[in-house]
C-alpha cells in the first residue's frame, strides 16, 4: 500500500489483497468441487445500499480487480439493490443473495441462462432470530 492515499482507497487496496489470499487458499476445493464449493465473498459498501446503479458499478470493479473464479460479491438486500443483484447476475458476475432476493435472483439466472453462461453461483442466506 502507497503512502498518501485517502482512507477508502487503502481499505480496499487491503480488502482486495486478502479477498484473493483467500480465494487462493479455497482454490483446490474450488477446483476439486469444479466450482460447486471454495468461494469468497466480499461485500460492496454497505453505503452504496440505496444506489441501485453505485451498487452495480461497485460490484463489476470487485469482480474485475479480485479477478478470481471463486469469489463472490455480495450485494445488500435492500430495494434499491433488488435490481442490483438481477443487473450483476446478467452479467455472469456470481453473487451472494439473501433469501429476500429470490425475485432478483432468478430474473437475472433468466438472462444469464439465455446468454449461455455457465459459471454463474450464488448464495442464498437467511438469518434466523430467537
Amino acid at each position: 500500500m502507497q503512502s498518501g492515499k485517502d482512507i477508502e482507497t487503502a481499505y480496499w487496496e487491503l480488502v482486495v489483497k486478502d479477498i484473493q489470499d483467500a480465494c487462493k487458499l479455497f482454490e483446490s476445493i474450488y477446483d476439486q468441487t469444479d466450482g460447486g464449493d471454495g468461494y469468497v465473498s466480499v461485500e460492496v459498501s454497505p453505503r452504496l445500499a440505496d444506489d441501485t446503479q453505485g451498487t452495480v458499478e461497485a460490484a463489476k470493479w470487485l469482480h474485475k480487480v479480485v479477478d478470481r473464479p471463486n469469489v463472490y460479491i455480495k450485494i445488500p438486500a435492500t430495494a434499491p439493490c433488488i435490481p442490483s443483484i438481477k443487473e450483476v447476475i446478467s452479467l455472469g458476475i456470481s453473487v451472494n443473495v439473501t433469501v429476500s432476493s429470490f425475485c432478483a435472483f432468478f430474473l437475472g439466472l433468466g438472462i444469464v441462462m439465455a446468454n449461455d453462461f455457465v459459471t454463474v453461483n450464488d448464495v442464498r442466506a437467511m438469518c434466523l432470530l430467537p
